[in-house]
């Protein structure tokens, strides 16, 4: 897990900290077009923030409870490409910037959802 923390950005990996609980722990933290997505050993947490940078709302969704995920790759011109995590009740839309491995976020969720 060590090799994790240099690969996410210590500004995330500091503001997860707080909504972790025992036993829990980070495997890989995501800036999104305004928001955050973080991959734990439990579930993934999406905290939702405003223009300033403070937290708005946090989101946590157990791995257990995701029914299929989506990846849209946008072509050239677009900023962002699109993550979609579908739940019983609600389909939830991730944009990552442009030059994010989100085919990495893809595989790592995959993986932790096929279990």
């Amino acid at each position: 897990m060590e090799k994790n923390r240099v690969e996410n950005s210590a500004k995330h990996w500091e503001q997860i900290q707080k909504w972790l609980y025992e036993g829990e722990e980070t495997i890989y933290t995501y800036g999104l077009l305004l928001d955050m997505v973080v991959l734990t050993t439990r579930r993934i947490v999406l905290i939702d923030r405003t223009l300033f940078g403070r937290e708005k709302g946090i989101l946590s969704i157990p791995y257990s409870r995701i029914d299929s995920i989506g990846l849209y790759v946008k072509g050239f011109w677009n900023r962002a490409n699109v993550l979609e995590i579908r739940t019983k009740g609600k389909t939830y839309e991730l944009e990552f910037k442009r030059g994010t491995d989100c085919q990495g976020v893809y595989r790592w969720l995959s993986c932790l959802i096929c279990e």
